[in-house]
């Protein structure tokens, strides 16, 4: 094998016709063999993934909630800071929400709004949406709620409401010209902020009906309902919600119990079916996700993001939620300077304890005191792998279960131009090593090379093996790099990954690898 500067090692080409990746020390470092070199290692599962039997062909991508930094000054070196490490991530999917207020400053004696549409408040969300733009990103835009101030208070199902958010993505499109903005989320978790399911039906409906009148459903479309599977199900059962819809789009926070049992497979799936039975050909997403464990409401703060473990259940469930057919899922969140408490006594406290802790870093940290906040979390790890290769275009494919507790497998195939880029996910989400042997039921015969990621706390210091170091000796940041390379691996064979310990494997031939044919299936 060949070593790095960094000490990784790449495999050469391999022409044997079973490769076997074994775990090697608490390092996470692989070594590949060649069938006639070692004995095969005994697997716990086999799985065989058929690359034609497509589960979402219209997937949206694995996602991250963003915002445009409203309630704090942001440095530029700060944003471009944010925005290298969502280059990283090549972010495909994402959730922006704003306020009317920062646009519209009331009415006019003859009832019409008053808009600036050059409030600060509104260059910074310009800031966030040019990247989006330049970058590719689909943006679900919304409002948090309906207008509430001393110039501006309007009821929820107000018509006025549904003009003034018509006007705003008018302004969008033919003013910013923006083409990134394909969903209009109207309120947030209507059900504990609206609750009166006619009065959130009557906003919705009067939205709908405004951006029919300006042919703007074509462009942007309402995702409904924004709020738990209860709502869901409700919307679907009405025919004026069902028209209104163009995705279906819930928030839900999870309990690692449920995650590792495998039950959010099941509970997603439900969710598909009952979608696709309804409403056929609208996607099912998720606007907000998270591990609910220990969650502390006051603060409004997840704590665990700064342990190992929150990235795998995250990993274990967007596995899952994959598998069940989800059109795709945004995490919430990707930094804690973008969002701050509202209630309660925390006002009495300074305003950067204010902030929310659920994500990735806070660009915020250095200037308060606590520059070690600005450092990436662990689950960047995992969370920034599914964002690259489980992304915007992908299709994700069908993958049997392993019937062994906590390990899964899913996969996506990734078009380029006539042939598919191939990632795969394995996540073992118990405490005793695992080994599963992935394999395709019929590959082709085009060579590729497979980049391995591997997400392991083997030695227990709540860092990740393969990525100890999140920053260099002069603080810039160092991104995720493949802990294996494995050249014209035989993916008919198979590819048998060991899992030492809890944690996540990705694999995918869009690192360094060329994309396969994959026939059609017969017809």
């Amino acid at each position: 094998m060949l070593t790095d500067a960094r000490g990784r090692r790449s495999a050469g080409t391999r022409t044997a016709i079973t490769l076997v990746l074994v775990a090697l020390g608490a390092c996470g470092c692989l070594r590949a063999a060649a069938q006639e070199e070692t004995v095969p290692m005994a697997v716990d599962a086999v799985v065989e993934i058929n690359p034609t039997d497509v589960l979402e062909s219209n997937f949206h991508g694995v996602g991250v909630q963003c915002s445009s930094y409203p309630e704090y000054d942001v440095a530029d070196d700060d944003w471009q800071k944010a925005f290298r490490r969502m280059e990283f991530m090549r972010l495909s999917f994402t959730r922006v929400m704003l306020s009317a207020s920062w646009y519209c400053r009331g009415f006019d004696d003859n009832g019409d709004p008053l808009y600036d549409w050059n409030t600060d408040l509104m260059q910074r969300l310009y800031r966030l949406l040019d990247w989006c733009e330049e970058n590719g990103a689909l943006v679900m835009l919304g409002e948090w709620g309906r207008p509430h101030g001393e110039n501006l208070d309007v009821p929820t199902d107000d018509p006025r409401w549904a003009r003034i958010v018509a006007d705003c993505v008018e302004h969008m499109l033919e003013e910013k010209k923006y083409s990134c903005i394909e969903y209009y989320n109207l309120i947030n978790e209507p059900h504990w902020f609206v609750r009166d399911k006619e009065e959130w039906r009557r906003a919705i409906a009067n939205l709908y009906k405004e951006f029919s009148a300006r042919n703007l459903t074509d462009t942007i479309t309402i995702a409904v309902p924004d709020a738990n599977e209860e709502w869901t199900l409700w919307s679907l059962e009405d025919a004026g919600l069902r028209e209104a819809a163009g995705v279906y789009d819930e928030h839900w926070y999870i309990q690692s119990a449920d995650i590792a049992n495998g039950s959010i497979e099941d509970r997603t799936r439900r969710q598909v079916e009952a979608i696709r039975l309804k409403d056929p050909g609208k996607p099912y997403v998720l606007g907000e996700m998270g591990v609910h464990d220990d969650w502390d409401r006051v603060r409004d703060a997840q704590y665990h993001v700064y342990d190992f473990w929150y990235g795998v259940s995250m990993a274990d469930a967007a596995a899952q939620m994959i598998r069940a057919g989800s059109a795709g899922f945004i995490a919430w969140y990707l930094d804690d300077s973008m969002h701050g408490v509202h209630w309660g006594l925390i006002h009495r406290t300074p305003r950067y304890a204010r902030r929310k802790i659920w994500g990735f870093w806070s660009i915020l940290g250095a200037e308060h005191g606590m520059p070690e906040d600005e450092h990436i979390r662990p689950w960047f790890y995992p969370w920034s792998l599914l964002t690259r290769y489980f992304h915007r275009g992908s299709q994700t494919i069908q993958a049997p279960g392993t019937g062994v507790a906590g390990l899964r497998v899913a996969a996506a195939r990734t078009p380029s131009d006539d042939k598919f880029h191939l990632s795969f996910l394995v996540v073992n989400n118990a405490d005793s090593p695992r080994s599963v042997r992935v394999l395709l039921s019929d590959p082709g015969s085009d060579p590729t090379t497979l980049s391995r990621y591997d997400y392991f706390d083997t030695d227990n210091d709540n860092r990740v093996d393969s990525w100890p170091d999140v920053v260099d000796d002069e603080g810039n940041d160092i991104f995720p790099e493949p802990t294996e390379i494995i050249d014209n691996p035989d993916l008919a064979a198979g590819i048998t990954v060991h899992l030492p310990s809890k944690g996540v494997v990705v694999l995918t031939t869009m690192e360094r690898g060329s994309p396969i044919t994959i026939a059609p299936p017969p017809s």
